[in-house]
């Protein structure tokens, strides 16, 4: 009973190990298929690379030129505040000023 038991473990294993390499074997000719062509027309299949690719960077150019353009908006937003809030600081700054001198001159009347 032993050596049946040790054949078919050993033959479990072998069934194992054939199995595996078909798949390797099936795994490696497809990949070669997609990566050398060799199941398919390689001009065919550069071509629809370059496609992808060239989709691929259109996306990513307008999706840029969108960013670009909300940065641009954001900044001349940011632009307009600061000069809205200079302006307002100048004013105050005036009008601080002639407050100080309309306190003097009260003063030195007095």
């Amino acid at each position: 009973k032993k050596k049946t038991i040790k054949i078919s473990a050993e033959k479990r294993k072998s069934e194992f190990l054939m199995h595996r390499q078909q798949k390797m074997n099936r795994y490696s000719s497809e990949r070669d298929a997609l990566f050398k062509g060799r199941a398919v027309d390689s001009s065919v299949t550069a071509e629809k690379t370059h496609d992808m690719y060239e989709e691929e960077n259109d996306s990513m150019v307008q999706s840029l030129a969108m960013k670009v353009a909300q940065l641009k908006s954001v900044t001349i937003d940011i632009g307009d505040e600061v000069r809205n809030q200079n302006k307002d600081l100048d004013e105050m700054v005036r009008r601080l000023a002639h407050l100080h001198t309309y306190s003097h001159t009260e003063r030195e009347g007095e």
